[in-house]
């Protein structure tokens, strides 16, 4: 896959947005490398390798473009999958929530 087929623009909002997510750290760790590689992206460090600067693999950086042209900035956000359904539902997950939350004993 060509470096270059997918470009990154961000706009002055987005760039913003991305800023706020890497440098407040209250998102996941997975949105935050995800955010760092658009926003390396969008300087053009193409002549660079992202993938080395990132620690993941070319695929990933041109998914991640590529699916950004498409979404904005909704692909940091996982969709919900509708091929599989919920193991947990109602008083099941909110027990679950409790305990995983509750202090360790």
């Amino acid at each position: 896959m060509n470096k270059n087929e997918y470009r990154v623009n961000l706009t002055s909002k987005q760039r913003k947005t991305l800023n706020t997510f890497v440098s407040k750290g209250i998102h996941s760790d997975s949105i935050i490398k995800q955010a760092n590689i658009l926003l390396i992206a969008d300087k053009d460090y193409f002549g660079k390798n992202i993938a080395d600067i990132v620690s993941v693999s070319q695929v990933t950086i041109s998914k991640l473009c590529r699916r950004f042209q498409e979404e904005g900035l909704d692909v940091l956000y996982d969709k919900p999958r509708s091929d599989q359904p919920r193991k947990l539902i109602g008083k099941a997950e909110a027990l679950l929530t409790a305990k995983a939350c509750s202090t360790p004993t």
